[in-house]
């Protein structure tokens, strides 16, 4: 009995090894047609602009300080719900909400190897210049959530770096890379 079930076992191993192949590249070129016939395949790779919404409190003092303070465009907005702020060429959407209270946020200091970083945040990459300008304003105008420091010195990767609240209490990340990498 057992000397006929091994070849048994082998045949039926054979089998499934060999329908197990074929499922597998019908799948992979059904994949990759799919992939082929997408129109939208080479934008993919190329998009770099982000849209983010968020809660922003009394709408009138937050676009305040997108605008006056950190030197943003508004955008389009259905006046009293949401405006969006051109956002250094990305599209942030910000949201009337009711205020939030300091201490009922939801955030918490992730230790990373600088210190320890508000999560969740948002931020984006300046010119040295813009940097300058905008971390001049908040300096005068909110202040520092995490003054600003330089990370990764010495590196390609070295940068300054700043945090600060919007007037929802929304943090951002502020930097600028020593070495451009746009």
């Amino acid at each position: 009995m057992i000397a006929f079930m091994f070849p048994l076992l082998i045949l039926i191993n054979i089998i499934s090894t060999s329908a197990f192949l074929k499922l597998n590249r019908l799948y992979t070129k059904r994949n990759f047609q799919l992939y082929e016939s997408n129109p939208h395949r080479e934008s993919f790779s190329n998009s770099n602009r982000f849209h983010l919404a968020i809660e922003a409190g009394e709408l009138s003092e937050t676009i305040k300080f997108y605008t006056d303070i950190l030197g943003c465009m508004t955008d389009m907005e259905e006046k009293g719900k949401w405006i969006d702020i051109d956002f250094w060429g990305n599209e942030l959407t910000l949201h009337q909400s009711k205020p939030r209270q300091r201490d009922c946020l939801d955030r918490h200091r992730h230790h990373v190897d600088m210190g320890d970083v508000m999560v969740p945040h948002l931020g984006i990459h300046l010119k040295w210049d813009d940097y300058i300008r905008v971390k001049s304003n908040v300096k005068a105008a909110v202040g520092f959530l995490d003054d600003p420091y330089i990370r990764f010195e010495g590196t390609e990767y070295q940068q300054e770096t700043f945090f600060c609240e919007d007037p929802n209490f929304n943090v951002l990340e502020i930097k600028s890379m020593m070495k451009d990498k746009a």
